[in-house]
C-alpha cells in the first residue's frame, strides 16, 4: 500500500445530512473551509490516494464489524487557539465512543500516520481573529447552538475532492 499522504481525501465522520443547515447558517459566515468541507470530525487528515481505498475499506470493514451505532450529543462550544486566529468548534459531550472508533482505526491503519499525537473530536463552526472572538460572539455561538446537535453515529467515510470542488464521500464504512 502506498501510504503518501494525500491532502484531497480524508477519513471522517459526515455529519448527518438533515443537521446541515442549521450548522452551516454559521459556518457559511465565519468558517473559510465551508465551500469544501460538509459538516465532519475527521479522523485522519490529510489521507491517502484513493488507489487504497478498497484496501482500507476491507481492513476496516473487518475490525470495525458489530462496532455498532452511538449517540453524539454536541452543545458546548469551545476552541483552539492558534497564533493569530481562533478556530471555534462543539465538542461531543462524551468522546469515549469515538475514541474507542479512532484506535480501532488508527491500529488497524498504523502505517498511515495522523497528523497530530492526540485525538480531539470536534465539529468546527468558526475561525476567526482573536480579536473577533469576543465575549459577544462567543455567546452569539451558544445561543445558536443552545439546543445542541444529536444524532446516531452508522458509518464513516472515506472522501476525496477534486482540485477546487468541494469533498464528497467516495466510500461508505458501516458501524452496524
Amino acid at each position: 500500500m502506498n501510504t503518501d499522504i494525500d491532502v484531497t481525501t480524508a477519513l471522517t465522520l459526515i455529519i448527518p445530512d438533515e443537521l446541515h443547515t442549521h450548522i452551516n447558517l454559521i459556518r457559511q459566515q465565519f468558517d473559510p473551509a465551508y465551500p469544501k468541507w460538509s459538516p465532519h470530525i475527521n479522523f485522519l487528515f490529510p489521507f491517502v490516494s484513493t488507489d487504497n481505498f478498497e484496501l482500507i475499506k476491507e481492513k476496516l470493514d473487518t475490525k470495525l464489524a458489530g462496532f455498532g451505532s452511538f449517540k453524539l450529543v454536541f452543545k458546548e462550544v469551545s476552541f483552539f487557539s492558534h497564533k493569530k486566529e481562533v478556530s471555534i468548534h462543539l465538542d461531543p459531550d462524551s468522546d469515549a465512543k469515538l475514541q474507542e472508533l479512532y484506535k480501532i482505526i488508527t491500529d488497524t491503519l498504523p502505517e498511515i500516520k495522523p497528523k497530530r499525537d492526540e485525538f480531539t473530536p470536534h465539529l468546527t463552526i468558526a475561525k476567526v481573529s482573536k480579536k473577533d472572538a469576543d465575549n459577544k460572539f462567543m455567546d452569539m455561538l451558544k445561543e445558536h447552538f443552545k439546543d445542541g446537535i444529536e444524532f446516531d453515529v452508522t458509518e464513516i467515510c472515506m472522501i476525496k475532492r477534486e482540485e477546487s470542488e468541494p469533498f464528497k464521500i467516495h466510500t461508505i464504512i458501516s458501524l452496524v
